[in-house]
């Protein structure tokens, strides 16, 4: 049965460090277009960012420079209602968020691999993959990549989810992720 849209808010979830390369900024840079899109067909919009993360020996937030630009981009978009930048969580925790979700976002411009899309498999919900993260090579579905710089990309593959979904599908012919982690 493929995943679909239950009640009337799609809750995304995204998460990782808080650096350039996970692409965080450009999700967020689509958040209008994709409110829009979404709102057109009936929907309303949140999307949580599993981003910040603390200093054990200081308490002082990592990466505070890129938390302030994704909190200013936020700002300057008007989207505050519709995306919160929040605490990294546990796995355990982080899988109860994408069970718990309409599904997981992974903007990366760059990942040697991404183990997200597991943790979304493991609670049957969809992963929308950028073409950049190197699990995206292990998905078949490729309905569900995009890409994050594309202007339309991932409004294209929410829409073929929205009208005409089908299962998340990934196959790995290669080395497991547990062996290679």
């Amino acid at each position: 049965e493929p995943d679909t849209v239950e009640g009337d808010i799609v809750e995304f979830v995204a998460g990782g460090r808080p650096v350039d390369e996970k692409g965080f900024i450009e999700l967020v840079q689509q958040v209008p277009e994709l409110k829009s899109f979404l709102e057109e067909k009936g929907f309303d919009l949140h999307l949580k960012i599993f981003c910040k993360e603390y200093d054990r020996s200081t308490g002082e937030m990592k990466k505070q420079d890129y938390v302030k630009e994704l909190n200013e981009t936020i700002e300057k978009l008007g989207v505050k209602d519709e995306v919160s930048v929040v605490d990294k969580v546990s796995v355990d925790v982080l899988k109860k968020e994408i069970k718990d979700s309409d599904g997981l976002i992974v903007p990366s411009l760059y990942d040697p691999y991404c183990l997200m899309p597991h943790y979304a498999m493991m609670v049957d919900k969809i992963s929308f993959v950028s073409e950049h993260a190197g699990i995206s090579e292990y998905i078949r579905s490729e309905d569900y990549l995009f890409d994050p710089k594309g202007e339309k990309s991932l409004i294209e593959a929410m829409e073929k989810w929205i009208e005409d979904p089908e299962k998340f599908r990934f196959k790995n012919d290669s080395t497991s992720y547990e062996k290679v982690y």
